[in-house]
């Protein structure tokens, strides 16, 4: 995930706020909302788990087929049904 963007590129590209980006990268918030991840996953072309957790896949190019469908679709969305289908999403049994 080495895009070389700066805070202002990064901003520019998912649509949030650099004072958000900054208060994200210095750890001042500990859970970012699901519809500013997603967009910001989106933007860094990687997936929300590896922002948060440094694990699974580092590229969306790397994920499969399925997460990149559904990063692309709920970037469509509005934040209640980001936040529903992430909700979902966690309530689903593990492989």
């Amino acid at each position: 995930m080495k895009l070389g963007y700066s805070q202002a590129d990064l901003s520019r590209s998912s649509k949030v706020k650099q004072g958000t980006l900054s208060k994200y990268e210095n750890d001042r918030v500990e859970s970012p909302k699901a519809p500013i991840l997603m967009r910001i996953a989106a933007a860094l072309e990687t997936t929300p788990e590896y922002l948060m957790h440094g694990t699974g896949s580092e590229s969306i190019h790397d994920a499969t087929g399925t997460i990149k469908e559904l990063l692309n679709e709920a970037q469509k969305k509005s934040p209640e049904a980001i936040a529903m289908l992430l909700a979902a999403a966690k309530a689903l049994p593990d492989k």
